[in-house]
């Protein structure tokens, strides 16, 4: 975990962020079924993606989340580089920790997004979307990532 220095918050932040942690944390660091209940409570429902997200956050995969290990996720969220958002994005969209993205996760996660926000599951457009992810990374086209390989049957790595 390194720390850069866009990736700082100012004492006001890091004292919210610290009074909501130990208000979740109870002095301890953050368990997986605390962190799902927090998720949970913001609309996600999928637990199989709120597990993938807490293996991302969980930078030194003890099982929990410590102070460090949120303020390092929310800082990449607020102000990381885009490979470090890309990568974060990437660990928390694996949903089988296979180091691959495939269709079928991305359909995943697209569905829990989506049903987080209330917004209508339209299975066609979510499927359409994640094909068009694949295609862009198998092109090198827009949005494509220089480390971001392909793998036969629609599988990105």
């Amino acid at each position: 975990m390194t720390q850069d220095p866009h990736h700082t918050f100012d004492l006001h932040n890091l004292k919210s962020i610290w009074h909501e942690y130990t208000k979740l944390s109870v002095g301890k660091p953050i368990d997986r079924n605390t962190f799902a209940n927090v998720w949970r409570k913001l609309g996600f429902t999928d637990d199989k993606i709120i597990e993938s997200l807490f293996r991302a956050w969980d930078v030194n995969k003890d099982g929990l989340i410590d102070f460090p290990e949120l303020v390092h996720a929310l800082a990449i969220m607020a102000g990381g580089s885009p490979d470090e958002k890309l990568q974060l994005i990437f660990d928390a969209y694996d949903l089988d920790g296979d180091s691959r993205l495939t269709v079928p996760e991305l359909e995943r996660v697209y569905q829990g997004f989506y049903a987080s926000q209330g917004f209508p599951i339209e299975k066609e457009l979510i499927s359409r979307e994640a094909i068009s992810i694949v295609r862009r990374a198998k092109s090198g086209g827009p949005n494509a990532s220089a480390h971001i390989s392909v793998t036969p049957m629609d599988t990105v790595s």
